[in-house]
């Protein structure tokens, strides 16, 4: 295995691999049930087995900026115990990266992340689903005859994080820990022995014959904050008790009024990922890690870009309880907006987010003709949408500038195109809204403000941000074309601490 060769030359401990947010062939698929995160890693290579996940709170957004603050990560093994074993002939096999397909599947209206893998000569599809605001996930567990000669004799094991004490409630395994707390429960009929000295559960043996197929339904349900552990049993119990059908059902009706796409099909799959993943990576409340195992903080720029898929997959309660979140977090009263998780200087403020809420503001209403937060916050709203035409960060120009672009970076003062483009995108959309503003004195001045700009980016004669007939990303205000300096060293990724 590639792990094993690496640390064998001193390179890297294998779960040093399997905890580097990017890797070759590493792919990831966010599910989320309640405050319940789940991101689920598939690898192409052999780092140890091939489909785990880690657990968060998603209404944490800080908490996903470093798998090591996974509740279920380990510092010896990572995520590994997350990883199915299929025991058959006194051998635990897991699913290895080179042979192993991961996937988006829809099957029946249930959004599912699912892993085909084999086990000596029988084939093994896991397939994993969020069900419905419980912090429950199911991971059904299929089994195929594909490749034996004869009848074969199998064990399903499963495990809780190591590290914390475990115990039986009835059928379920309970994990008792600080911070969250998980329970392991099988769904079908076949028998089930828990061992809570290894915090495991062993579901079998099931007799698998050559051409079987069967499903062997399984649940994790997480308690996040850690709570009474009786709660839990008596939820994963119930679970059993009706196979999760009333769950699965509700699910199924909930994913019914999504929106899809038809014709054809490569559109028709990137849209039905998009809309399977954009749920799980907004918490209900509204929050969203802006970069999962990089940033764990908020800008309004990234969460308005989300909420416009969110509404065009017609994910509209959500939609809406996130606007509800930017609105009354994310923009304070003089009309800044957020910048990774606070509030920047002013010469670094960046004036894109007020014309990528405004659009996702003016989408939302256009899509379901409610406008109530936007009447609600009208005062934050305005003075956003003034902002940007502050003498402070304008001249003779009428464009706007200040010292970031972009890309984050401080530079000299300048006009930024992307800055110039969505103040121009953004003054039009609040136009529209301008009834819902009660604003409508001030309407014409916005289109006029944003015709200005515009023409001023095509035509200035001396600032303009086209050059040679090409538009440009950025030019200084004494008239120069900005060159990143040659002494910037950009960010260096190795170094970054994610804190406590």
């Amino acid at each position: 295995m590639i792990a094993l060769a690496l640390a064998s030359l001193g390179l890297a401990a294998p779960v040093d691999l399997q905890t580097l947010a990017f890797f070759h062939g590493r792919e990831y698929f966010v599910l989320r049930s309640g405050r319940a995160q789940m991101i689920i890693q598939a690898d192409r290579a052999d780092l140890g087995p091939a489909f785990t996940y880690l657990l968060f709170d998603a209404q944490d957004a800080r908490q996903s900026a470093a798998k090591e603050r996974a509740f279920n990560f380990d510092r010896e093994s990572g995520s590994t115990s997350s990883a199915l074993e299929v025991v058959l002939g006194g051998f635990g096999y897991t699913a290895l990266g080179h042979r192993t397909e991961t996937r988006w599947e829809s099957w029946c209206n249930e959004p599912s992340v699912a892993a085909t893998w084999w086990a000596g000569g029988i084939r093994v599809t896991e397939r994993i689903t969020a069900l419905p605001d419980s912090g429950a996930f199911l991971r059904s567990i299929r089994l195929e005859g594909a490749h034996l000669l004869g009848p074969e004799s199998v064990t399903l094991r499963l495990s809780l994080p190591p590290g914390c004490s475990t115990s039986s409630e009835g059928e379920v395994l309970v994990s008792h820990a600080d911070r969250a707390r998980f329970a392991l429960v099988g769904l079908g009929e076949e028998p089930a022995r828990l061992d809570e000295a290894r915090g495991r559960i062993e579901i079998g043996p099931i007799s698998v014959a050559p051409g079987d197929a069967k499903w062997h339904p399984t649940a994790l349900i997480v308690q996040n904050p850690a709570g009474d552990v009786r709660a839990l049993a008596d939820l994963a119990a119930r679970l059993r008790a009706g196979g999760a059908a009333a769950e699965r059902a509700l699910l199924r009706e909930r994913w019914k009024s999504s929106s899809s796409v038809s014709g054809d099909p490569l559109l028709a799959e990137i849209f039905d990922k998009a809309r399977a993943g954009l749920p799980g990576m907004i918490a209900e409340d509204g929050t969203m890690n802006a970069g999962i195992f990089e940033y764990g903080a908020q800008w309004v720029r990234d969460t308005s870009n989300t909420i416009i898929g969110a509404i065009h997959a017609g994910h509209f309660e959500l939609a809406r309880r996130t606007l509800e979140r930017v609105l009354t977090e994310m923009i304070d009263p003089a009309g800044k907006t957020m910048i990774a998780g606070g509030f920047d200087e002013p010469d670094r403020e960046q004036f894109d987010q007020m014309g990528e809420l405004a659009h996702v503001l003016k989408g939302y209403r256009d899509w379901t003709g409610d406008d109530g937060l936007i009447r609600e916050h009208r005062g934050r709203l305005i003075a956003m949408i003034e902002r940007p035409l502050d003498p402070r960060f304008r001249d003779e120009t009428g464009m706007v500038h200040n010292r970031r672009e972009f890309w984050e970076r401080t530079f000299r003062d300048a006009y930024e195109l992307a800055y110039q483009t969505w103040v121009i995108q953004g003054l039009r959309d609040a136009a529209d809204l301008a009834p819902s503003l009660g604003a409508e004195d001030r309407a014409e001045r916005w289109r006029a403000e944003a015709a200005r700009i515009l023409q001023a980016v095509v035509s200035h004669p001396a600032r303009s941000l086209v050059a040679d007939g090409r538009l440009i990303k950025r030019r200084d205000v004494t008239g120069e074309i900005a060159l990143d300096p040659a002494e910037f060293k950009g960010l260096a990724i190795g170094n970054l601490d994610p804190g406590p």
